[in-house]
């Protein structure tokens, strides 16, 4: 048998300092997952808002045992200005007077849209592990969790929205935090019920949720979703606008879920490269089994694995099941990933000595058959095959010996490499090279069912005018019938090749989908009469 002979030979080894430079690159960006926070403010004060007409004051109140931004007591005066904070809903300001209380206002009494404002954005959390934040500095929250929305400085109150308690597989948001006159924490109160979810239940959730390690990927803050009280805008216009920002909106998704997945795959591979100057120095010791050195390195990429995993889980909290699935996908491309470029397999196994290994790839040619056709027919009927195509045999082998210790290693690995289908009587025979294959196929296998449905549509109802015979108008419509298949399931052929000539046979079994989507197959009308009933 004719072989076909593909060798590429080449030395695997590190590179010291390029291996040095990618980990402390790696570890540079973990660490800046940690450490960086971007500002987090609603506004520059830049801006005021006048009212043209009094108003009751709005703040965190409780009523009927819900907490809830609503109208207080207290009343604001006409002609009153004050700097513009956010949006804190489709119909009130949060705005800041010159003692520094923010409170909110209702849009319809400013002189100003003020559409200009930005609000919190609602996907925006940051955790803090506990139940309480007691003893905290009212400035080293806002550092980490960004602005207060609303404050009664009388009674030293500060409203937090974005802010999450986390405690075990527990966590509630929005809370609403009383200081001292040194701005240190003395009560917290909490403004929503508590949740959890299955996932929430994994070991280390709240530890791991308070790292925040997505939340500076997030904006504090978005465009306002205010619309001004009057406009002109046209029903079509408002129509195309809102499938416009239906579509972006699931473009934006989707991106976000591609990055996510390709994050999942980084990320603990990321992880792996800033280890290997550990595992590096681990490989150079001939103490040392490969074993440890690559269970080192997955359980510190696992580990890593599961961070990322969890924060992003409750990134998608309320999707959290799909993220599931496409993670585990992610996890098992970064496991592949990891294997690929594990620092053992530039390591002699015997000697233990780096970048000894010398590597020959061979490609070879070890086959050639022609496979038949499947021809549709009944089961267990053998039927005549017109043609066929030329399947080639590939075994992948790869050879390495230590250049040190001669310490071999082999592995193999086998691939078919089918060709187009063509007629029979072109091909010749892989043995003695006659055009005269003969070929057969046997239906062995029919797991197809066809289901189906039909819709009814009717048709306009026409006066066909006055009949004499039956003293009465009459009326018809035209109704249509259309009738949708599809089929599911599969067929399994038994296939031969057979050579008079020499002999030479090949046997193959061939599993065919037949499944289809629904698609219509034909249409029926029917006249049906009407009479008029008044």
């Amino acid at each position: 048998m004719e072989q076909e002979l593909k060798r590429e030979q080449y030395h695997k080894s590190y590179s010291v300092k390029a291996m040095i430079i990618f980990s402390l690159l790696c570890i540079a960006g973990m660490l800046f997952m940690f450490c960086w926070t971007p500002q987090r403010e609603f506004t520059d004060g830049s801006r005021t808002l006048t009212l043209k007409e009094e108003c009751n004051k709005e703040f965190v109140t409780l009523k009927d045992g819900e907490w809830m931004v609503r109208e207080t007591d207290e009343r604001v005066a006409k002609g009153s200005t004050w700097k513009a904070i956010a949006e804190i809903d489709k119909w009130t300001w949060a705005v800041e007077d010159e003692a520094g209380n923010r409170f909110g206002v209702t849009k319809p009494c400013v002189e100003e849209s003020g559409d200009e404002l930005k609000r919190l954005n609602p996907n925006f959390r940051y955790v803090f592990h506990g139940k309480t934040l007691d003893g905290h500095s009212l400035q080293s929250i806002m550092k980490k969790a960004g602005d207060y929305l609303l404050a009664d400085k009388k009674n030293r109150t500060y409203y937090f929205p974005q802010i999450v308690l986390a405690e075990g597989s527990k966590r509630c948001k929005e809370v609403l935090l009383t200081v001292d006159e040194a701005g240190i924490v003395t009560h917290t109160t909490i403004l929503r019920k508590e949740k959890s979810n299955l996932y929430t239940h994994l070991p280390f959730f709240s530890h791991i949720a308070s790292w925040n390690l997505l939340t500076n990927f997030q904006g504090f803050t978005i465009d306002a979703n205010s619309e001004p009280i009057v406009h002109d805008e046209s029903v079509g216009e408002a129509i195309g606008g809102w499938f416009s920002d239906m579509f972006a909106a699931i473009g934006v998704f989707i991106f976000k879920m591609f990055l996510s997945f390709v994050l999942m795959i980084a990320l603990p591979f990321v992880a792996y490269c800033a280890l290997l100057p550990l595992l590096y120095l681990m490989a150079r010791s001939k103490g040392v089994s490969n074993l440890v050195i690559n269970v080192t390195g997955w359980v510190w990429a696992g580990i890593w694995a599961y961070i990322f995993l969890l924060s992003l889980l409750y990134l998608y909290n309320s999707l959290w099941i799909l993220v599931a699935f496409l993670a585990i996908g992610a996890l098992l491309g970064a496991g592949i990933l990891i294997h690929t470029y594990a620092i053992t397999g530039y390591r002699c196994a015997e000697c233990r000595q780096m970048g000894t290994k010398d590597v020959v790839e061979t490609t070879v040619l070890c086959g050639v058959d022609v496979e038949a056709d499947s021809t549709p027919g009944r089961l267990h009927v053998v039927k005549e095959s017109t043609r066929g195509r030329i399947v080639k045999h590939r075994e992948n082998r790869t050879d390495s010996v230590c250049s040190i210790c001669r310490h071999e290693e082999h592995s193999k690995e086998k691939e078919e490499e089918p060709q187009e289908w063509q007629p029979l009587s072109e091909i010749a025979c892989p043995s003695c090279g006659s055009k005269e294959l003969e070929g057969t196929s046997e239906l062995v296998e029919d797991t197809v069912k066809t289901t189906g449905y039909t819709t009814h549509k009717r048709g306009k109802i026409k006066d066909k005018g006055y009949s004499f015979t039956e003293l009465r108008t009459k009326y018809e419509s035209e109704d249509t019938t259309t009738h949708y298949s599809a089929t599911s399931g599969y067929m399994t052929y038994v296939t031969v090749t057979k050579c008079p000539k020499c002999g030479y046979i090949h046997e193959s079994r061939l599993k065919k989908d037949m499944s289809t989507g629904y698609t219509k197959d034909y249409q029926t009308k029917e006249t049906v009469q009407w009479r008029r009933v008044d």
